[in-house]
């Protein structure tokens, strides 16, 4: 019997790659021997990794619990470690409302433990927030199934989680006005010149200085959106090249 406490670190700086990190710290205060195990959800192979570490006892530290029937002295035993791998979602061409979700991660303890805190923080780009999904403290029937029946859980505290990176409401309401604007505009513009232009040399400025506009604007967008083309990019490309294309007709018919 004992008590747990688990402090999770997740790290993602650069927008521009799947990769983030998780660092690890646990407390594990308990008069036995303390291991974790840890496993990582690996999406290419469809099983989980698993680890199982030994963790160091702290001759400094100790416990005093107490309730009101008992109290109880426990060591302690700490571990610290980082993990980084790929993000199973990874959406950045819903800019600006993308999403980058870790793997399912197992953390588990070999005693019998009690959770006492679990607590995440973040270290992420301006504009974003970092929480948990689906936490659940597993029993051993809840386990994937390739872990149902291994020894090792039957009588131990397992904690299972993703973590999901989001960004800021205010900034994705924000950044929504900022990317749609644009690109309702370009469509806007282009029916009102082919409803109204009747001189092709007046429309074609106006297309050219479109299609600049829009590259400006696209620069732009390459400073704050992940790498890759975004729907956003691509709905302001689809409506040049469509207007393009109407203006290639139209001339063709007054010619």
């Amino acid at each position: 019997m004992g008590l747990a406490t688990i402090n999770v670190t997740f790290s993602k700086i650069d927008l521009k790659d799947q990769l983030y990190s998780l660092t690890f710290d646990l407390e594990a205060n308990t008069n036995e021997t303390a291991y974790v195990l840890f496993a990582f959800y690996q999406k290419s192979l469809g099983l989980y990794s698993r680890t199982e570490i030994p963790m160091q006892f702290d001759e400094k530290a100790w416990l005093k619990f107490r309730t009101e029937k008992f109290q109880a002295f426990y060591l302690s035993w700490r571990h610290h470690s980082k993990y980084g791998s790929s993000l199973e979602t990874f959406t950045h061409q819903h800019f600006p409302m993308d999403v980058y979700e870790t793997p399912r991660v197992i953390i588990s303890f070999n005693n019998s433990l009690l959770l006492r805190e679990f607590s995440l923080s973040s270290e992420l780009p301006t504009g974003f927030v970092a929480s948990l999904i689906d936490f659940r403290i597993l029993s051993p029937t809840e386990l994937p199934l390739e872990l149902i029946g291994d020894p090792w859980f039957s009588k131990s505290l397992t904690v299972s989680f993703r973590v999901v990176m989001v960004r800021e409401q205010n900034a994705m309401r924000s950044l929504l006005v900022y990317t749609i604007a644009p690109s309702l505009c370009v469509y806007w513009v282009a029916a009102i010149v082919q409803l109204k232009g009747k001189d092709f040399m007046d429309r074609l400025k106006i297309y050219v200085g479109a299609i600049f506009a829009m590259f400006s604007y696209i620069l732009t967008i390459r400073n704050l959106a992940p790498l890759g083309p975004t729907y956003v990019e691509l709905l302001l490309v689809s409506g040049i090249v469509s207007w393009g294309f109407v203006e290639s007709v139209r001339l063709y018919i007054e010619t």
